[in-house]
């Protein structure tokens, strides 16, 4: 009996014990505030509209932004470990700007924003879901891998991103920066790609019924992943000069060469058989996103006879737009 009652006061010793190590003392900021050098939290909750909440060193095991706050970070660590419970998860529209600092994980949901600049990093994983939105824009700045899903957008412009994944009508727009890998996976909603720019190191998996349209940047090579060989995905590519070949190229699957509208050449390599049969050529017309130039009415970034007769149908009379230009059949 005696071993037993030892046995069980070693055991609810140890139960408490774990209790005290695991208890998480939260803090909870809802007027403005700063996080400095020295200080240390196991969990910061930014909440309330208009606070603001700014960190220029210190430690946060898990921050967690909600009802409209702000959080900017300038230094500092967030998430001491790869533990899927540390690192920030933003909320409820919350306005969050990194620009310097590390940050383990991150969560983004509830159409909140996030802005990472300068040189901060996000470490192993990013999450954003419910129409959130992350911008990358920072040259020197880095997030490891990103999953985008339900009506959320990531947007790179600058700095390095691991992998990109895309779920539901979820949207990557790239103007800058460079990613290693992009897929956009089979889903029964469309992901939309949008490239005017920057690197994809390795690959550009279409493994979903979406829309990607490329008018710009250097991409190593394309690849539709569609389920069982079904071809559901549309490649745009806009520039001049455009061809397409169902042979040749690195991986022996064709290739797409030309210029984009900037006059960088270009070659993109497909990756299987599948591919030449998805790419659709515009080449020298639009969709175009070019600077505003005058007299440029039809958007293709050129200056040619087509602005005259598009300036001319605009002044005809509406019932006549659709017979002067007609060319015989």
């Amino acid at each position: 009996m005696k071993k037993v009652r030892n046995t069980l006061c070693i055991i609810l010793s140890v139960s408490v014990f774990a209790a005290i190590v695991d208890a998480e003392e939260i803090t909870i900021f809802d007027a403005d505030a700063t996080i400095t050098d020295g200080n240390a939290y196991d969990t910061v909750v930014v909440k309330g509209d208009g606070t603001v909440v700014d960190m220029t060193g210190g430690e946060v095991s898990t921050l967690i932004t909600m009802n409209a706050s702000n959080f900017n970070m300038s230094g500092g660590i967030v998430g001491q470990s790869a533990s899927y419970k540390h690192g920030i998860r933003a909320y409820d529209s919350s306005i969050l700007n990194l620009s310097g600092g590390q940050v383990s994980r991150m969560y983004s949901c509830n159409q909140a924003e996030v802005n990472i600049l300068g040189n901060a990093t996000v470490g192993s994983y990013c999450s954003i879901n419910q129409s959130s939105v992350i911008t990358v824009m920072g040259d020197a700045a880095s997030i490891g891998s990103i999953t985008a899903m339900n009506s959320s957008k990531f947007r790179l412009l600058a700095g390095t991103c691991g992998t990109a994944n895309l779920y539901g009508v979820s949207t990557l727009e790239m103007s800058g920066g460079s990613v290693d890998y992009v897929h956009a996976y089979w889903d029964a909603a469309k992901p939309n790609l949008n490239i005017s720019g920057g690197t994809i190191r390795s690959f550009l998996y279409l493994g979903s019924d979406g829309i990607t349209r490329i008018s710009g940047g250097t991409i190593e090579a394309l690849g539709n992943l569609s389920v069982n060989g079904v071809v559901e995905q549309n490649v745009e590519i806009i520039g001049y000069d455009l061809a397409a070949v169902p042979y040749g190229g690195t991986h022996g699957c064709g290739q797409i060469t030309g210029y984009w509208n900037d006059a960088a050449d270009f070659t993109i390599n497909l990756y299987t058989p599948n591919d030449y049969s998805i790419v659709t050529l515009y080449d020298s017309v639009g969709p175009v996103h070019c600077l505003p130039c005058p007299g440029d009415l039809n958007g293709d970034c050129w200056l040619s006879p087509i602005d005259v007769s598009t300036l001319v149908s605009m002044l005809l009379p509406e019932a006549s737009h659709s017979y002067w230009l007609q060319c015989p059949q």
